[in-house]
C-alpha cells in the first residue's frame, strides 16, 4: 500500500513538471523579392518558461545577391494590458554564406500576451525600407 502511495505520487509530480514546462513554437520567415533584388531568412523557436518570460533560439541570415540591404529580426513582446519591449538581431555581414546565430531571453514585471516576429531587409545607410515577412506567435 506505501508503495503504491510512493507511485501515485511521483506519477503525479512528473505529470505537474511536464503539464507545467515551456512548449516551443516555430517560426520559419523569408522575405520576398517584390522591393529587394535578394532575400532574407529567419527560422527558430520561441518559448514561454514562465508568463512573464520568453527564451528565443534561431538564426537570421541575408541571402544574396548582394543588394546593399542587410537582414534585421524584430521580437516585439506585447504585454497584458498594453504595452510593449522590442530588441532586434541583424544579420549585415556583406552576404557571407552562414547565418547569425542567436539565443536569449528576458524576464519582465509584466504578464506576456505574445511576441510579434518581423523578418525585414532594410538598408540601414538610407533608412531604405525592402521586403518584410510577419508571425505573430500566442503564449
Amino acid at each position: 500500500m506505501k508503495n503504491q502511495k510512493t507511485v501515485a505520487s511521483l506519477t503525479t509530480a512528473a505529470f505537474l513538471v511536464l503539464a507545467g514546462s515551456a512548449q516551443a513554437k516555430g517560426y520559419d520567415l523569408t522575405t520576398g523579392t517584390a522591393v529587394t533584388k535578394g532575400k532574407a531568412n529567419a527560422a527558430g523557436t520561441v518559448t514561454f518558461p514562465t508568463a512573464k518570460s520568453f527564451h528565443v533560439k534561431g538564426t537570421v541570415n541575408d541571402l544574396c545577391p548582394k543588394d546593399g540591404y542587410g537582414a534585421y529580426i524584430e521580437f516585439k513582446i506585447n504585454f497584458v494590458g498594453g504595452g510593449y519591449a522590442r530588441t532586434v538581431r541583424e544579420d549585415t555581414d556583406k552576404c557571407k554564406a552562414a547565418a547569425n546565430h542567436y539565443n536569449f531571453g528576458r524576464g519582465f514585471s509584466h504578464k506576456i500576451k505574445s511576441i510579434g516576429v518581423t523578418l525585414i531587409e532594410i538598408d540601414a545607410d538610407t533608412d531604405a525600407v525592402g521586403d518584410a515577412a510577419r508571425k505573430l506567435i500566442r503564449r
